[in-house]
């Protein structure tokens, strides 16, 4: 269906920092949450996520953390707000909070009312558990609210969007699929993640806007769930994903350790483009997605090809084995870009096949070809 807004001016996307992956009750501790500010101020996003219980922020002390403080924190790092709601009901029978709040319409449009006098910018509504049809009208209910107030929303544990990203610009993400926080709370799905990359993104993204939650540098969110994938593959996510609501969802130590061009990497991809274009895509092995965004061109790969793998298996089973991959070498026509031989090119990939360390480039010439290491990837950015 067409757009249904009269007025889009409004419609800011961007990236914002994601503190549960890596620390599920950050949102109740207002230090905690300060942190994640922090990062989001030095690293130039526009948002901050806060995530499930924020309605039970305290501090130090154990005072409470009223919302205007938090909005007031965030305020003062230029930062705008995304909340987290439950969308409660009868719907699902999750405990997080806040709860309840979006069920009615009275009590949902002023729920929206207070967010939007307080200069909040959007809402994360999760916990939606099925797809029946009440679930779904219930959500269009919501979506149409929140632009009544100007509220942006990203919608999570749901179905695949179909569309609605068209009709309701301001619906920025929906997760509806194996995503990164599996790392941190769905162990058996966590080995599988390198060749998903593979397949979401040529399944479940291209029907609408994937809130995936990227670009994981740390080595676990759990000890038992470490990360498989090299850090170029997770920096090539930014650009293999596409969301209007990027949540960065790593520590503040892991982006802020980076090398500056690493870190201008990251505070600059964008998360709306002008062009795209998939140069190469093979289920289970291998993508390559180039994306435009004014006159830069930002091309990634990642290597998902899996050699061995104990799906479903959590790693503390007697039969466990970890997951290995194999290297694989990616290459791109430049030329089919339109890209000159005078343009720009920094390349951010695989060290070799065999070294998964990131190393950054200059290569020149009419195509590019990388050597990728098993679960490895790439970057390149060309102006």
């Amino acid at each position: 269906m067409p757009c249904a807004l009269d007025d889009t001016s409004w419609i800011r996307p961007g990236a914002a920092t994601f503190s549960w992956m890596m620390d599920h009750n950050s949102p109740k501790s207002l230090e905690q949450t300060i942190r994640w500010f922090d990062l989001g101020q030095q690293m130039g996003w526009p948002y901050a996520l806060v995530d499930a219980r924020w309605d039970q922020m305290t501090d130090a002390a154990g005072t409470p953390v009223p919302l205007e403080r938090i909005v007031a924190e965030a305020d003062q790092r230029a930062l705008k707000l995304f909340l987290w709601f439950n969308s409660g009901g009868t719907n699902n029978t999750g405990s997080g909070t806040p709860r309840n709040l979006l069920v009615d319409a009275a009590t949902r449009r002023a729920t929206f009312q207070r967010l939007r006098d307080l200069g909040v910018a959007g809402v994360k509504v999760d916990m939606w558990e099925a797809d029946k049809q009440q679930l779904i009208a219930w959500q269009r209910e919501v979506i149409e609210d929140a632009a009544r107030y100007r509220l942006h929303v990203v919608l999570h544990n749901t179905t695949i969007p179909r569309g609605w990203d068209r009709t309701y610009p301001h619906l920025l993400g929906v997760e509806a699929g194996i995503a990164s926080e599996h790392y941190s709370n769905t162990k058996p799905l966590a080995d599988q993640i390198p060749e998903q990359t593979t397949i979401a993104a040529i399944t479940r993204n291209v029907v609408g806007a994937f809130d995936y939650g990227t670009t994981l540098l740390s080595p676990y969110a759990l000890p038992q769930s470490p990360r498989r994938t090299t850090d170029a593959h997770e920096l090539a996510l930014t650009v293999v994903y596409q969301s209007g609501f990027n949540g960065f969802a790593d520590t503040p130590e892991a982006y802020l350790t980076q090398s500056p061009e690493v870190r201008h990497l990251l505070s600059t991809v964008p998360v709306a483009w002008d062009e795209t274009r998939f140069l190469a895509a093979d289920p289970a092995s291998h993508v390559i997605v180039a994306r435009r965004k004014g006159r830069t061109w930002y091309i990634a790969g990642v290597n998902g090809k899996t050699v061995t793998i104990a799906p479903g298996l959590d790693p503390s089973a007697p039969n466990y084995t970890p997951p290995t991959g194999h290297a694989q070498q990616l290459t791109v026509d430049l030329r089919d870009l339109g890209i000159q031989p005078r343009s720009t090119l920094r390349l951010f990939a695989d060290t070799s096949a065999t070294d998964p360390t990131l190393r950054l480039t200059n290569p020149r010439g009419r195509s590019l070809t990388v050597d990728t290491a098993p679960f490895g990837g790439f970057i390149a950015v060309v102006q």
